[in-house]
């Protein structure tokens, strides 16, 4: 009796085991299944996704922009350069391809994609140098979607995060697509109307003037200690500006107004982009202590981003320095 007692519970509770990973690999079977269909799914739009939103406007700028003349760079390109008034002032075409958060690594493969397709005549790259310090992997997820597509970025993402868990995330469509998947259905179904900026040429402006409420102070060095600089972005620096060049490009780094007081010191970044720069014949220009705007609080969003008033003002100055360099 037991004898077939136990005989009876060691059958059960090898049942139960052999229901439990039979549940297990049901359900890893159906997560990969859904993996790989969201990403069959995804992949297919994201290329051909309406230059409506965020994902959209990126996308526009890495496969779809065709303008000769562009403007490169994070949220100080995006709301510091105003096309249409360069454009007037020097009979040109410029869209600006800035947007915010979107940092060295992302700059270096919009100039990449860009390059891959066509040659711009002219790019203007809004800097900044603080891109140049320290070595905590940046967030590159508006990026993961086409790392399939494109080898140049499945090197950055991987340059900055090598990690085994890295590597084995970004073969789950779910997780590269985690943030924007929804987005870009969306976009597909509901394509709408394009954005303000894209109408204006891809500039956004910032409307809130700060005036009395923010006080001009000393920036702080600290953050561009010499220990902290991260060589990697350097070399990533250096060779978009030597491609840009070789593919007969012309191109302008500068670094726009902030209100912070620098004390009359240049980080050692900022020396490093001036070298690269001058080494392979770029125009450089260092913008960021102009005197005026120094003196007109007025015309910052932040301590970082002029509002659009400063916009207006800042690229017709920039304009002017663009004629004077043409000659």
């Amino acid at each position: 009796m037991e004898v077939r007692l136990f005989t009876f519970n060691s059958d059960m509770i090898k049942g139960a085991v052999v229901k439990f990973w039979g549940l297990v690999l049901s359900a890893i079977f159906c997560i990969g299944l859904i993996d790989f269909a969201v990403g069959k799914a995804c992949d297919n739009m994201v290329v051909n996704m309406p230059n409506i939103g965020e994902i959209g406007e990126t996308n526009y700028s890495l496969y779809h922009i065709s303008n000769k003349n562009l403007i490169i760079g994070s949220s100080r390109a995006f709301h510091h350069y105003v096309p249409s008034i360069i454009n007037d002032s020097l009979n040109t075409d410029f869209y600006n391809c800035g947007r915010d958060a979107f940092f060295l690594s992302e700059n270096c493969c919009a100039i990449n994609a860009i390059l891959k397709r066509y040659t711009p005549e002219h790019i203007v790259w809004e800097i900044n140098d603080s891109y140049f310090y320290g070595d905590k992997p940046e967030r590159l997820n508006m990026l993961y979607p086409y790392i399939k597509y494109d080898k140049y970025i499945e090197n950055i993402i991987y340059e900055n995060d090598n990690s085994f868990s890295n590597h084995i995330k970004m073969h789950s469509s779910l997780y590269r697509y985690n943030t924007v998947g929804f987005r870009i259905l969306w976009r597909m179904l509901s394509p709408g109307q394009p954005s303000e900026a894209f109408r204006q040429g891809g500039y956004k402006g910032l409307e809130k003037k700060m005036g009395s409420f923010l006080i001009l102070k000393d920036a702080d060095l600290s953050t561009y200690n010499d220990n902290n600089l991260n060589h990697r972005k350097i070399r990533l620096f250096e060779e978009i500006v030597k491609k840009t060049c070789g593919a007969g490009c012309n191109l302008t780094v500068v670094m726009s107004p902030r209100f912070e007081n620098f004390q009359g010191q240049m980080t050692t970044s900022t020396k490093i982009i001036k070298g690269i720069c001058k080494k392979y014949g770029v125009q450089f220009l260092d913008n960021r202590q102009l005197q005026f705007f120094m003196e007109h609080p007025e015309l910052f969003y932040d301590e970082s981003h002029l509002n659009s008033e400063g916009a207006i003002i800042y690229t017709k100055l920039f304009a002017s320095q663009l004629r004077r360099s043409n000659g």
